[in-house]
């Protein structure tokens, strides 16, 4: 699996003061997987909080297929594999990817796309 990093910077008003604040937090991503793995990096951003937000500025920037996007939510590489969630989305034509929700993710799922080997089969949950 060819894996491609990048930190990503995003508005949220996912924040105490309810005002727009500009995050940032790690994708990876794999193109022929359609495959988004969002991790938080350590300033205060929580992925699970703005994951909608995340999902929708990957799509957007990055012209990846919302109707068949993987999005994985990682805790922070401080706890490698333990803290992962597959996140499903509801598609809203002309208004993007909405409705959140986790399905907890095995950690040798995740380890496995990590370490680029084959993956899991994720056939039967496309859309």
């Amino acid at each position: 699996m060819n894996m491609e990093s990048h930190i990503l910077t995003f508005k949220s008003t996912a924040n105490s003061s309810g005002r727009l604040k500009t995050c940032r937090c790690q994708i990876e991503i794999c193109r022929t997987s359609n495959l988004v793995i969002a991790t938080e990096i350590g300033d205060g951003v929580d992925v699970a909080e703005n994951s909608e937000t995340i999902a929708n500025e990957v799509v957007r920037q990055f012209g990846l297929n919302a109707q068949r996007l993987f999005f994985i939510e990682n805790y922070g590489d401080n706890t490698p594999f333990e803290n992962a969630y597959l996140i499903d989305f509801c598609v809203e034509e002309g208004i993007g990817l909405r409705n959140p929700r986790s399905f907890v993710l095995p950690p040798s799922v995740l380890e496995k796309i990590r370490l680029g080997g084959k993956g899991p089969d994720f056939g039967r949950l496309s859309v």
